[in-house]
């Protein structure tokens, strides 16, 4: 496999986009694990 240099520029919206997507991921995995822990609490 030859490895292809790509000479797109990195686009501030793509990085962007993908922080974002980081964000909501951990976002939505703490709040799932939040309720769990207090679920589990609780019981």
């Amino acid at each position: 496999m030859k490895k292809q240099k790509i000479k797109k520029p990195i686009n501030a919206f793509d990085v962007m986009k993908t922080i974002g997507i980081i964000i909501a991921c951990s976002v939505l995995i703490l709040g799932i694990v939040g309720r769990v822990m207090h679920y589990i609490a609780k019981h």
